[in-house]
């Protein structure tokens, strides 16, 4: 879902690779899917009930004005997403296992990261990444302020979804970076989380760095304590951009000129 091999090479766009590795991966876990989807599993584990009752909640809110249309679609396409959240709780019942999950989304979100850098660099020229540019308020002589965004590939064409994974894929190398166990060794996610910073930068999404002060502050929290949580967090505060007009301000600029 991250890296998708019909991108990076065209001609395996007709080679029906997630739908073979869907199907193999609900046949070797059936067995824990549907013992986690058994009603007494079900009420020891609240995240997996809620789930299933968004399911019947898709499907009451079309029902409710008779469009079967939208109980058809919306069932199937949360279904996926049910199925998908099914067998990443029951495959990952280890701590080895969690770890191995954690690895590859980590490593395949960094080298996706990457190319979408490169590319915006234009160090490389990758077709199936194409960047935007945003209206982000005015200028003093209230003309509109244009900025180029960053998007990644796939389902992260826009640049807010690439954010969150970027800050995602940061909050699993950075405890890499802190843990002194490794040694010398832990100093290899420096690389990485120079490469996610760089993107999240010029992704110019303000969603994703309200998401990586969700995520970092509470790490700095258990790692340094409240006061450097604190001083982080101020720095943060004081590094914000002054308020700007609002995009309806902007909307309303742009048809009265």
């Amino acid at each position: 879902m991250i890296l998708r091999p019909a991108e990076l090479f065209p001609a395996l766009d007709i080679v029906p690779i997630y739908e073979s590795l869907i199907v193999g991966a609900l046949v070797c876990g059936h067995a824990g899917l549907k013992r986690h989807f058994q009603w007494r599993n079900l009420t020891q584990q609240p995240a997996m009930l809620y789930v299933v009752g968004v399911l019947i909640a898709i499907a009451l809110s079309h029902l409710r004005r008779f469009y079967l249309h939208g109980v058809k679609e919306g069932s199937i396409d949360f279904l996926k997403v049910l199925l998908l959240f099914g067998l990443v709780v029951s495959q990952t019942d280890t701590v080895f296992r969690l770890k191995t999950l954690l690895a590859v989304i980590a490593v395949t979100a960094t080298i996706t990261v990457t190319m979408c850098v490169l590319d915006f660099y234009s160090f490389a020229d990758f077709e199936f990444i194409t960047h935007i540019s945003d209206v982000d308020g005015l200028t003093d002589v209230n003309e509109l302020r244009r900025v180029s965004r960053m998007r990644g590939t796939g389902i992260f064409q826009a640049p807010n979804d690439l954010s969150l994974l970027i800050v995602f894929a940061g909050a699993i190398w950075a405890p890499i970076l802190w843990d002194r166990s490794l040694g010398p060794l832990r100093f290899v996610s420096l690389g990485p989380l120079v490469l996610l910073v760089t993107g999240l930068f010029y992704t110019k999404s303000r969603g994703g760095l309200l998401a990586a002060a969700g995520a970092f502050l509470p790490i700095l929290l258990c790692q340094y304590g409240c006061k450097m949580a604190i001083v982080v967090g101020l720095m943060c505060l004081s590094a914000c951009e002054p308020h700007r007009r609002t995009d309806a301000y902007v909307r309303s600029i742009r048809r009265y000129p």
